[in-house]
């Protein structure tokens, strides 16, 4: 509504000045109550442009494009960035980027956790998407968080298959040999040390060392399913972290729908319909 009023300035002046013929004074007091002065018309410029910020930051959230956490992280960030410019910015334009800034940090501090901010830092890392586009502050805390996940991730891993290692089989049925004598007389070795492949696997490549190949790799043209299918054998610590924090919805309302058409499908006058029929139905809708 801003964009067209601003659009037809001139129409507007060119109106609420004129003088028309026949009008009671009533009319023409109102007609002089809707002239906007230079000052008006800078203050909804001003609006404009910051509420045009806001506009693009909910198209991309938007549960249409069902949005992941990566993209909630980008839309917020650019949104801050555009809040934070103060170049040729009139009175206007300064006072209202500022105070919505402010609501902004309130509306994150609020409502989003730690453990939620947290989690769209590593999203924001592990998609090429929007991995070149963090700041060097996002990328610090990111790569930190990562390497904390990876560390707690490879101690849990080390001691459940120190665990389970004494249990594995000293023999593999045949349906399973489908490597090379050599690699299974390895394996062979390995069990009759009481020495996990997934151990051994594990120690072939540090922590630090995934996520240095990781970030040089990931400077690529590439979007977000083409990397992680190219990929998704060179990285097993860091596919991990993606399959539990990228592919989380930034909004629950795709999910929420789901609940809404399950409760109209499932009605009394469909009591008699099975779980998988329930369940095709939801695809199918």
């Amino acid at each position: 509504m801003i964009d067209r009023l601003l659009e037809h300035q001139n129409l507007v002046d060119h109106i609420v000045r004129r003088k028309f013929d026949g009008l009671t004074v009533c009319q023409k007091n109102r007609l002089k109550l809707a002239a906007l002065n230079p000052d008006d018309w800078d203050a909804l410029r001003a609006l404009h442009q910051v509420l045009t910020g806001f506009d693009v930051t909910t198209t991309i959230v938007s549960a249409s494009h069902y949005p992941a956490l990566s993209d909630s992280f980008c839309a917020i960030t650019k949104l801050r960035q555009i809040l934070i410019s103060n170049t040729d910015q009139s009175r206007y334009l300064e006072f209202l980027k500022t105070t919505a800034l402010n609501y902004l940090d309130m509306y994150i501090e609020k409502h989003l956790s730690k453990g939620q901010q947290k989690g769209m830092l590593i999203a924001a890392f592990l998609d090429p998407e929007t991995h070149n586009d963090m700041s060097q502050d996002d990328f610090s805390k990111a790569m930190e968080i990562v390497k904390q996940k990876l560390e707690q991730m490879s101690t849990t891993t080390s001691s459940s298959t120190t665990t389970t290692s004494s249990f594995l089989p000293l023999s593999l049925p045949t349906s399973q040999m489908t490597f090379s004598k050599k690699d299974a007389a390895k394996q062979r070795m390995n069990q009759l040390a009481g020495i996990g492949m997934n151990l051994l696997n594990d120690r072939s490549i540090t922590a630090a060392v995934e996520i240095s190949l990781f970030t040089n790799a990931i400077k690529t043209n590439q979007s977000f399913k083409e990397f992680w299918v190219t990929h998704n054998q060179s990285f097993p610590r860091l596919v991990t972290l993606v399959r539990r924090y990228s592919i989380v919805p930034a909004t629950s309302v795709a999910s929420e729908s789901a609940f809404s058409v399950c409760g109209f499908i499932a009605r009394k006058q469909r009591s008699s319909s099975s779980s998988r029929t329930l369940r095709q139905l939801l695809v199918l809708k």
